[in-house]
């Protein structure tokens, strides 16, 4: 067993002896692979600190899947019945994976992002992401890492008019270079 990450059972089970002893499990996240001829293979995708991993099991059938972030030339947000913004696609050189059903998949495109060596290989024309790049004017080389809900008081301080003091919701973003 690795000492230094999160225990997962599964991981170990499935990953232990195909990784290298120092690879470190950061996240784990339930959704479908799009495995070719074998259709949606519901499990759980793992991200480590130099790997994407995938594991499914259907009847006995085990798929797992590895694929090192050096091997990556594509990361793109996609959709699923072209409307359903819950998936990843991942471009290797040898082949395409879809992770899809992701609950949050802003939150697990981030996470795969921090650790993503090459940001080259992103591709961004999506929904929130976007937005918040252009609302902020964010360069090419700044990445959205992180988002929270959040609110801030809005004091009316020594303004003219009637300014009423409050909360307003919004967001809370964290990039390689802003807190926002």
């Amino acid at each position: 067993f690795r000492e230094t990450q999160m225990v997962d059972f599964s991981f170990q089970r499935n990953f232990g002896a195909l990784l290298p002893p120092d690879a470190t499990l950061l996240h784990a996240y339930k959704c479908a692979n799009d495995v070719p001829g074998k259709g949606l293979r519901e499990g759980v995708l793992f991200v480590t600190d130099r790997y994407l991993c995938h594991s499914s099991s259907v009847f006995g059938d085990a798929i797992n899947s590895v694929i090192p972030f050096s091997a990556i030339v594509q990361l793109k947000k996609t959709n699923t019945a072209i409307v359903i913004p819950n998936a990843i696609r991942v471009k290797t050189r040898d082949r395409k994976y879809w992770f899809r059903t992701l609950r949050n998949r802003g939150e697990t495109f981030r996470e795969i992002l921090k650790v993503l060596p090459d940001k080259s290989v992103v591709n961004y024309d999506d929904d929130i992401d976007d937005a918040a790049r252009d609302i902020f004017q964010l360069e090419p080389t700044d990445h959205i890492l992180e988002m929270h809900p959040g609110s801030w008081h809005h004091d009316p301080g020594n303004h003219a008019g009637p300014r009423i003091p409050g909360f307003t919701d919004g967001k809370i973003l964290f990039s390689t270079n802003h807190l926002m």
